[in-house]
């Protein structure tokens, strides 16, 4: 449940910000400069936003890696934890003005987004799409059936 709540914060985030990012564009004409700033303004904040649902998709994983509840190898679940760490550390960039820690800046985009980058592709190679990620125990040639 967890892990769904934080793949939903991050697509609701990421489509807010899309949307406060281009809806400008539709009409510059008619667009208030200040209008504008405020647009801008809101969309600074996605970075320190999307932590929040990073940490909630990624925790539950790293418990699990862990735990050896699910195929993965123990130094995923090192990476993972060093993801959670480090986007929990990130969420003070929301307080941020200037420097590392300000919103939309080195803290969250090259660093953090750069380390979830990372994560991505690990559990692509760790939880290949050509087979399920099954709990200990069962067998991975058991094919569901749909009813």
């Amino acid at each position: 449940d967890v892990l769904l709540l934080g793949g939903a914060a991050y697509l609701i985030v990421q489509t807010v910000w899309q949307v406060l990012s281009a809806a400008p564009a539709l009409h510059p004409d008619q667009l208030d400069p200040n209008t504008a700033r405020i647009l801008a303004d809101v969309a600074t904040y996605v970075g320190p936003m999307l932590t929040a649902g990073v940490i909630l998709f990624a925790a539950p994983i790293a418990w699990a890696s862990l735990r050896h509840d699910n195929q993965a190898p123990s130094r995923f679940g090192w990476l993972t934890v060093l993801l959670v760490v480090e986007q929990a550390v990130e969420t003070v960039t929301i307080l941020g003005t200037s420097g590392f820690v300000a919103p939309e800046g080195p803290m969250n985009f090259p660093l953090g987004a750069g380390l979830v980058g990372v994560w991505v592709i690990a559990c692509g190679v760790v939880f290949p799409a050509d087979r399920a990620t099954l709990p200990a125990g069962v067998d991975a040639s058991q094919k569901a059936v749909a009813a």
